[in-house]
């Protein structure tokens, strides 16, 4: 069994870009199973908070501090960025990857990305590269990839955003 990396917690972490502090000081614990939602207006800083929890940020100031050693955290969580990043390979092997980097053999990783394509929708886009894909199918691609690792803590920088209201519905039936 894999050790739990909750808790999560964050000590006056501050955050600056070009010499402006964007976000801190901030002081907060993310204690276990359930979703934490972070609201603000934009610019509030929520995706460099999301970053900076996911080790994409360097702090300023402060720390940051999982329950487990770092290596460990970090194997056990996956992002979704609100604009999904495209891999130049088919949707199978993209959802594959982060098992291929895991050291998982080539025939292994097919087989778990064409079940996670069926989970979220794409079986019949397998084949397909990721640059044909609509705006909904690139976040369930991403978001297949993401999940295929079953990672304990999901970051989701606005995974719906500009998406129209069933590819958001689709989204959000995956997630629940």
């Amino acid at each position: 069994m894999v050790a739990p990396i909750l808790p999560l917690t964050l000590t006056d972490i501050v955050l600056r870009r070009q010499g402006k502090q964007i976000l801190g000081p901030l002081s907060m614990t993310i204690a276990g199973q359930g979703i934490t939602i972070v609201l603000g207006p934009n610019g509030a800083g929520k995706t460099a908070l999301l970053r900076a929890m996911h080790g994409l940020e360097r702090l300023q100031g402060g720390r940051i501090k999982w329950a487990v050693p770092l290596d460990q955290a970090r194997a056990a969580q996956a992002f979704v960025f609100q604009t999904p990043i495209l891999m130049r390979r088919n949707v199978r092997d993209s959802i594959a990857f982060p098992l291929q980097l895991a050291g998982q053999n080539r025939k292994q990783t097919r087989t778990a990305a064409d079940l996670m394509a069926a989970k979220v929708g794409l079986a019949d886009r397998a084949d397909l590269d990721c640059a044909n894909l609509s705006g909904g199918e690139r976040q369930k691609m991403a978001l297949a990839r993401a999940l295929i690792t079953a990672p304990q803590v999901l970051f989701l920088d606005e995974p719906c955003a500009n998406l129209d209201g069933a590819a958001t519905a689709e989204i959000e039936a995956i997630l629940r």
